[in-house]
């Protein structure tokens, strides 16, 4: 497995708004129906939104507020790529991209190797629209790759049910928690070794695609591609602790590799 993750680098900058109903007890779609969900979705992602070589991820491209397909044949800002052009499949229906260029030189990871890099998260809400396609909302990002100044060192996701646990000890779903009721909720869970160790799979063989820029620890953003995880709820599992995200968000990682130290 590739593995261990320092939550603090990550957790730091969670949001905290993205729950869909505040006030409401969160429900989910039965696995079968998240997949479906989740498939559509991805691929309306991969139809209508580009990617920068800043890491962003942008849909409306001639700046009117909406995302239509007036969007699809106007000119991208310079550095931008459609992920309908770049991206790749996985294994496991999933997808990745690597930004023309920005592969690195150094050697790829397998699963036993200890890995030093920068990356972030961007979230995804998929649903079903009045005109019955499906299309998603952005959530948020979080991360540390908008600075690139601290990276991750041996990545793995733990998880564990974020929203039974805010409901158990603060009443409220994980969107009115603060930042430090979340840092309570981690080190609980960390302290007592409790939590479940579910492993983003997408995340695990899309990594192995990149190489290593071979630089330092706190080198410089140089963002070398994406990665596209369906949902934890679509895996039968719960929410990715170190991600920070809903059990029914899918998520996309912007990464860039720094270095692979080869295991024997």
């Amino acid at each position: 497995m590739i593995k261990k993750i320092f939550f603090a680098l990550i957790l730091s900058t969670i949001v905290f708004s993205c729950n869909k109903d505040d006030d409401d007890e969160v429900t989910y779609l039965s696995q079968e129906d998240q997949i479906k969900v989740d498939t559509e979705g991805i691929k309306y992602l991969i139809a209508h939104y580009a990617l920068t070589t800043d890491g962003n991820l942008i849909a409306d491209i001639n700046g009117d507020g909406d995302i239509t397909d007036t969007d699809l044949t106007a000119t991208l800002p310079t550095g931008a790529y459609w992920l309908k052009d770049i991206v790749q499949p996985l294994s496991n229906g999933a997808y990745y991209a690597i930004l023309p260029g920005k592969q690195g030189t150094g050697e790829s990871p397998d699963t036993n190797d200890l890995l030093t890099l920068n990356y972030g998260v961007h979230s995804f809400y998929a649903y079903t629209s009045t005109t019955g396609s499906t299309t998603v909302n952005s959530t948020g990002k979080s991360g540390n790759i908008y600075n690139g100044t601290d990276p991750i060192t041996d990545p793995n996701f733990y998880a564990f049910d974020i929203d039974k646990y805010a409901k158990v000890l603060y009443g409220s779903n994980v969107s009115n928690m603060t930042k430090d009721q979340w840092n309570s909720m981690v080190s609980y869970y960390n302290d007592n070794n409790i939590y479940n160790r579910y492993v983003v799979s997408e995340f695990v063989e899309g990594i192995q695609k990149f190489k290593s820029r071979e630089v330092a620890p706190n080198s410089p953003l140089s963002v070398q591609g994406i990665i596209i995880a369906s949902s934890a709820n679509s895996k039968g599992q719960e929410a990715y602790l170190s991600v920070g995200v809903r059990k029914d968000y899918f998520t996309v990682f912007v990464v860039d590799l720094l270095k692979v130290v080869k295991q024997k």
